[in-house]
């Protein structure tokens, strides 16, 4: 796995909106980047995605739209830890 999706995961422990995300990467990434990358995680299942319910709630979502990033939460899986420990 390339350095930038390993950084990516540790940053991924706990829930974080897309612009959080963004926000964190900046540093080591620009944004059409991290959207390109954190697709690649999500194909491969080192990524969840989540969508927030009614009640500010977060839950795996069924689908994924890869046009709408801004729109869900991203934790990483039991497979991406195994992959940075």
């Amino acid at each position: 796995m390339e350095e930038i999706g390993i950084k990516i995961l540790d940053l991924l422990l706990f829930p974080e909106s897309y612009h959080k995300l963004k926000e964190e990467s900046s540093e080591f990434t620009k944004a059409n980047i991290l959207g390109d990358v954190l697709k690649g995680l999500l194909h491969n299942n080192y990524v969840q995605a989540l969508i927030e319910d009614e009640v500010g709630n977060l839950k795996p979502s069924l689908g994924f739209d890869s046009d709408r990033l801004q729109d869900y939460h991203f934790q990483i899986t039991s497979k991406g830890l195994k992959e940075i420990s």
